[in-house]
């Protein structure tokens, strides 16, 4: 009983695993460059936080304890959360990196003055 049990939860951790998978690759984190102009990429970064769990087990009313083929119930849930860190900024082959801070909505102000900046130059 228990290694039927085993397995059915193994089967749905499977599954969720692979479906999780699909979602969150590479990319999801470090994000594909933009070029912007001749020599200047801009590369976002972000943070993936992930959490899911899964359970199940037997059960019966009816059926006594010490019975086979109990009936099985079983389920998986989730949650993703995607958070921008910064951005890598390459230059002429300098690099910085502007952070974003969740403290400070001024962050924004400073990425889209830099963001202004380096294409200004470029012209």
């Amino acid at each position: 009983m228990i290694t039927t049990q085993n397995n059915q939860i193994e089967n749905i951790m499977t599954s969720t695993l692979s479906k999780i998978k699909n979602m969150i690759d590479v990319n999801t984190v470090i994000g594909s460059p933009l070029s912007v102009g001749e020599d200047t990429t801009i590369i976002p970064i972000s943070k993936v936080t992930l959490g899911f769990m899964v359970g199940g087990g037997e059960y019966s009313e009816s059926i006594p304890k010490k019975a086979e083929n109990l009936p099985y119930a079983g389920g998986s849930g989730g949650g993703m959360c995607l958070t921008p860190v910064g951005f890598l900024v390459s230059k002429g082959g300098d690099f910085s990196l502007v952070k974003i801070d969740d403290a400070s909505e001024n962050k924004w102000i400073d990425l889209i003055n830099t963001a202004i900046g380096v294409i200004g130059r470029q012209q």
